[in-house]
């Protein structure tokens, strides 16, 4: 595999509804350079974390916003060939 660099954009949501969530999928499927998300639901915060071969975190956002699902940055990592289950089991 090629030397690539991987963006990790955590945001904190507010997902109540499956129809939040179900939005919420399928925007992140519209994003052909992620590699892989998830979201805690359990969490207060309900934080999704996105794994991306490009910062996508402006455009993310925006999709998130225009769709009525409400999200915040918290953070972007950018890391070099790095396992990313570090960042998705946290």
């Amino acid at each position: 595999m090629p030397n690539m660099n991987q963006f990790v954009i955590i945001l904190s949501t507010v997902v109540t509804a499956s129809y939040e969530f179900n939005q919420m999928r399928l925007i992140l499927a519209n994003f052909r350079n992620v590699i892989t998300w998830n979201c805690d639901l359990e969490d207060e915060d309900n934080v999704l974390r996105v794994v991306s071969t490009e910062n996508i975190t402006t455009k993310l956002l925006t999709a998130l916003q225009q769709a009525g699902v409400s999200s915040q940055l918290m953070e972007v990592f950018e890391t070099e060939n790095q396992d990313i289950d570090d960042y998705i089991h946290r």
